[in-house]
């Protein structure tokens, strides 16, 4: 039989190790947080720059990319937060780094790529979408976004797509029921502006890496 302080200590111990044990169980349950420096174990090593499928089915990217941007001449405020949203959502689509470089031209953009190992750069494009139906717009506060990615080492511009921004309200902004559902797509806040250049540049990099895939 084990001596009373003995049995205690143990007693205590393992009192101690159980509620350790919940708070971890429940930090790791949820919604998926800030990324941290240590990654969990796993079964197999995933290479450089692939893509893997989510329980949900969402195709996730293992990539780092570097996000640009060139502004219009009004510079709005809404450029910025769809800007901003864009990378947001990049976090959500990637299991690299995402990281924002700031105001470059396309120029300084492909050379800014080849000088990179393994990181891609994407560029976001903004310009003012003054014209609807063949009419000038005074003021517009209409925006085109254009995404551009560009691959390491070559500075081969691979995805070129683009989103319309048009807030509903004074103008000349489309109102809902005038929006359809073509392409490009038309987004009506900045956060869906963004989260639609996201996807284009996922869809992109992912096309491109598998007809890449199938070539060789």
């Amino acid at each position: 039989m084990l001596p009373k302080n003995r049995f205690k200590h143990l007693t205590l111990l393992l009192a101690f190790t159980l509620v350790v044990g919940g708070v971890n169980a429940h930090g790791q349950s949820g919604r998926r947080g800030a990324k941290s420096n240590t990654s969990p174990p796993i079964a197999t090593p995933s290479p450089a720059n692939s893509i893997t499928e989510t329980p949900d089915r969402t195709l996730r990217m293992k990539l780092d990319l570097l996000v640009a941007v060139d502004y219009s001449e009004k510079k709005l405020p809404t450029e910025a937060q769809i800007y901003g949203s864009t990378a947001f959502r990049l976090r959500d689509l990637s299991d690299g780094s995402i990281t924002a470089i700031g105001e470059l031209k396309t120029s300084e953009v492909t050379k800014r790529a080849k000088q990179e190992e393994t990181a891609y750069v994407v560029l976001l494009k903004f310009e003012i979408d003054a014209v609807q139906n063949g009419k000038l717009i005074l003021n517009s506060q209409n925006l085109e976004v254009q995404c551009q990615v560009y691959e390491p080492k070559t500075g081969k511009r691979i995805v070129k797509d683009k989103t319309y921004y048009q807030p509903v309200g004074p103008f000349g902004s489309r109102t809902p029921g005038e929006i359809g559902s073509g392409d490009p797509p038309v987004k009506l806040t900045t956060e869906a502006a963004g989260a639609s250049v996201a996807d284009q540049i996922r869809n992109g990099i992912l096309l491109a890496l598998r007809e890449r895939l199938s070539v060789e």
